[in-house]
């Protein structure tokens, strides 16, 4: 069937994340060192339960923060924790180009605070027409019921799509349900890659 959706992952593809400006500076208000709190935001399940959406974002604070043993008032927690997010500008004008020919749908492991980030820091965000976002759908990739229910909701077919992430685990995961994938390393490369398959 011919490829008329392209699925666009967010963190590390359409808008960077600079974790260091969360876990530097906590490490230096506590004991920890900035890899314990990266391990605890990759593993942890205050960060995991918040981009599920079962956490709101006074619940996130104190279970994040609690788990760390650090104390921090709410407002400076939130404004370092968004300012992980920028946007990639290279990305831009490849989106652009796509939005014409293609339906965008924009997929992603994300929390309610990065979200509306990543709009205020990245325009192209505007031009996605359909959204699966962890925090609403209750699952996170690399889970494959997060392809499925998301997928079918929109009423969009697999054998339709193309899915770009930057982590291995999500692009197997697509390609395990005949999604065809790309894993994203630059916006070169995604131009290359797309050539190849006869989509630019």
């Amino acid at each position: 069937m011919l490829t008329t959706n392209l699925i666009f992952d967010l963190g590390g593809v359409l808008v960077k994340t600079h974790w260091e400006r969360v876990t530097v500076p906590i490490a230096k208000i506590s004991c920890l060192t900035p890899q314990k709190v990266m391990d605890e935001i990759e593993t942890g399940e205050a960060v995991h339960d918040f981009m599920l959406g079962k956490l709101d974002i006074y619940e996130f604070h104190r279970s994040f923060t609690s788990s760390l043993g650090v104390q921090l008032d709410l407002d400076i927690f939130l404004s370092m924790w968004n300012s992980v997010i920028t946007p990639n500008n290279e990305i831009s004008p490849l989106v652009k180009k796509l939005k014409g020919p293609y339906q965008l749908v924009l997929a992603s492991n994300t929390d309610v605070l990065h979200y509306a980030r990543s709009l205020e820091v990245q325009q192209v965000l505007q031009l996605f027409d359909h959204l699966i976002l962890s925090y609403e759908l209750g699952r996170c990739k690399p889970d494959l019921e997060f392809f499925r229910s998301g997928l079918k909701h929109l009423a969009i077919p697999n054998d339709t799509c193309v899915f770009i992430d930057d982590r291995e685990e999500n692009v197997e995961a697509a390609q395990a349900l005949g999604i065809a994938s790309i894993q994203f390393v630059s916006t070169k490369q995604l131009q290359s890659d797309l050539r190849d398959m006869e989509m630019l």
